[in-house]
């Protein structure tokens, strides 16, 4: 980088990913107020939104899974073959 500053580009999920938490953030004031994550009908409709963001952002951030990665996440490595 030249001149030595700092660089602030965010990768765009981060960006994405934080907009997503915030409305869902807004969702839950909207709850508050109405007193149910189900009512007005539209807001059930909106954290379903919001979790699937959250969700797709989460998946994007792993990245995709190698050919020799297991599913066991308990022991955080592959699976040993006998």
């Amino acid at each position: 980088m030249a001149g030595g500053g700092i660089d602030v580009t965010a990768p765009p999920n981060s960006v994405g990913g934080g907009v997503v938490v915030f409305l869902f953030g807004v969702s839950d004031v909207i709850e508050f107020f109405t007193g149910a994550w189900w009512k007005p009908p539209a807001l059930i409709v909106f954290k379903a939104v919001c979790v699937t963001g959250i969700v797709f952002c989460g998946m994007q951030l792993r990245g995709p899974k190698s050919a020799g990665e297991s599913d066991d996440m308990e022991s955080g490595h592959a699976a040993e073959e006998s």
